[in-house]
C-alpha cells in the first residue's frame, strides 16, 4: 500500500481528506493536525500545572514531548497513525503505543516490552534523526475474530497488548511526540466508557475524542460499545446527531477523565453526503451543548479515508 494512502471499497486509491468545523460548515484542510487545530510548528501545549500536581507527575528535567491520548470509538487507530505520519513529516521522533489492544501495524518498526533488547531499542530510537515512528507494546499475541468483535477482517491476525499507564509515561523520555490509543471499542463506531475507562496518563496534554458517523440512524445496541451505560436512552432507540453530540461532550461520555486538558472532537467516516449532513448537524449540536453548559466551543474536525459513495 502506498504510504499515506487508503484503499476504498471499490479498490481505487485515494488520499485521506480532513475537514475543520468553522462554526457554519466543514472546510477542507491539508492535514489532520490543521483540522484539529493543533500547533504544527512547535510543542507548545503544556499539561496544566494543577493537573500534574493532582496526579503527582514529575515532568521537570524530561525532554519536551507532546503527549496526545485518543479515546472513544470509530477510527482511533487510523487517527493515531495519521497523526504519527504527519508529525514524522515535520521531523519529529514519534512513539505510538496503547493502553488497550491494537492490531500489529504493517510497515512500522515495533518493539515489545517483553523483549530483552527493549531499553536498548528505545535508546537507539532517541539517537535516530527526526522523522521516524516507533510502535511499542507490552507483548504480541495471536488474535482471531470473536462473536462480539466488529472488525472487518475475519482472518487470524497478530495483536499488540497494551502497556500499563506507568510504563507508557516513561516513553516520553525517548521521543518528541507520544501518541496513545487510550480506549477500546471492539471496532464499533460509538462508545460510552465504563467506570475504569478511559486510561489517560497524567502527562497527557491533549485528548482527542473520536466517533464514527456511520452510527447515525442505527440502533444503539448495534453500534454503541457499552450501550448499557446510556441510562436515560432506551436500548431500542437509534443514534441521532444530538445523542452523538451529547456522548462526545459529556464528562460521563467521551470527555470522561479529560479534566483541564485540551480537548478535540474528531468525526470519522465522512464517507458520503449522508455522513456529511450528519457531521454538520452533530457539530451544531456540539456547539449548542457548549453554549448551554457555559463551556468554550470545542474544536471539531472530520475525516474521510475512503472514496465518497456519491
Amino acid at each position: 500500500m502506498r504510504p499515506g494512502w487508503t484503499c476504498a471499497r471499490d479498490g481505487r486509491w485515494k488520499m485521506p481528506e480532513f475537514y475543520h468545523w468553522s462554526g457554519d460548515e466543514f472546510q477542507r484542510v491539508q492535514m489532520l493536525l490543521d483540522a484539529l487545530g493543533l500547533e504544527t510548528g512547535s510543542l507548545q501545549i503544556k499539561c496544566p500545572a494543577a493537573e500534574i500536581a493532582e496526579c503527582g507527575s514529575e515532568m521537570d528535567g524530561k525532554r519536551p514531548c507532546r503527549v496526545i491520548s485518543i479515546v472513544g470509538a470509530g477510527g482511533k487507530t487510523s487517527t493515531m497513525f495519521q497523526l504519527a505520519k504527519e508529525y514524522a513529516g515535520m521531523g519529529k521522533r514519534v512513539i505510538v503505543t496503547s493502553s488497550t489492544h491494537i492490531f500489529r501495524p504493517d510497515g512500522y518498526e515495533v518493539v515489545l516490552k517483553d523483549q530483552p533488547e527493549w531499553l536498548e531499542r528505545l535508546m537507539e530510537f532517541t539517537e535516530k534523526p527526526g522523522g521516524n515512528i516507533l510502535v511499542t507494546a507490552a507483548e504480541e499475541m495471536d488474535w482471531k475474530k470473536g462473536k462480539n468483535d466488529n472488525f472487518p477482517c475475519d482472518k487470524a491476525k497478530k495483536k499488540l497488548k497494551g502497556m500499563e499507564p506507568h510504563e507508557i509515561g516513561r516513553l516520553l523520555n525517548y521521543c518528541d511526540v507520544l501518541l496513545i490509543e487510550a480506549d477500546g471499542s471492539k471496532g464499533l463506531p460509538v462508545k460510552v466508557p465504563a467506570e475504569h475507562e478511559p486510561v489517560i496518563i497524567p502527562e497527557t496534554q491533549v485528548v482527542i475524542g473520536c466517533a464514527g458517523l456511520t452510527a447515525i440512524g442505527e440502533m444503539i445496541q448495534e453500534v454503541c460499545f457499552r450501550s448499557e451505560f446510556l441510562e436515560r436512552i432506551r436500548k431500542d432507540g437509534k443514534v441521532t446527531e444530538q445523542l452523538l453530540a451529547e456522548i462526545l461532550c459529556s464528562e460521563s461520555g467521551t470527555r470522561k477523565n479529560v479534566g483541564k486538558r485540551a480537548y478535540r472532537i474528531l468525526l470519522n467516516q465522512l464517507d458520503g453526503s449522508r455522513e456529511k449532513g450528519a457531521a454538520e448537524q452533530t457539530a451544531k449540536w456540539i456547539d449548542q451543548w457548549s453554549q448551554k453548559n457555559g463551556k468554550e466551543n470545542v474544536t471539531i474536525a472530520a475525516s474521510c479515508y475512503l472514496y465518497t459513495k456519491d
